[in-house]
């Protein structure tokens, strides 16, 4: 089983915590499950401006963290989950926060931050800002099971 992903020149991949610049571009293939993120999907502290933008940020770092440091990150989303639970009283928006907390609880990282990118879209659209910072696209990564690896490319 693998995960191929396809990166050019100066883009930046996030595994298991360890920031990689590709000098060139690149075709890796991950044979193992990791926790990766590319450049598009990383949120920068400076970054984090928003409500949604906090529960992003701390969910992408308790994925990021190493074991010990990950319950510190998880009661994190899990204090700005409900702070913007108390803000908001549309039941829309309650039922994403409350998946995303389940998934957090899980300790479905990616998937919690994918689901996050939803409100992220949500907020961006209800503050009137045009271009949020994290991409609400989501990267379609196939995982094959044979020798024959599909790629992927990991563009914008």
């Amino acid at each position: 089983m693998g995960l191929i992903l396809k990166l050019k020149k100066g883009e930046h991949l996030v595994v298991n915590g360890a920031l990689l610049r590709f000098e060139r571009a690149s075709k890796i293939v991950l044979k193992t499950k990791s926790a990766v993120m590319h450049d598009r999907q990383i949120m920068r502290p400076d970054e984090v401006t928003t409500p949604a933008a906090h529960i992003y940020f701390a969910i992408q770092n308790a994925y990021m963290a190493d074991e010990d440091e990950r319950p510190a990150y998880v009661d994190q989303a899990e204090a700005r989950i409900a702070e913007f639970r108390e803000a908001s009283s549309l039941s829309t928006v309650h039922e994403v926060l409350d998946a995303i907390q389940v998934l957090v609880r899980q300790a479905d990282f990616f998937q919690g931050l994918q689901m996050t990118r939803q409100l992220l879209e949500y907020e961006s659209a209800l503050l009137g800002m045009a271009d949020a910072r994290v991409s609400t696209e989501l990267d379609v990564c196939e995982e094959v099971e044979t020798d024959r690896y599909d790629e992927v490319e990991m563009t914008p």
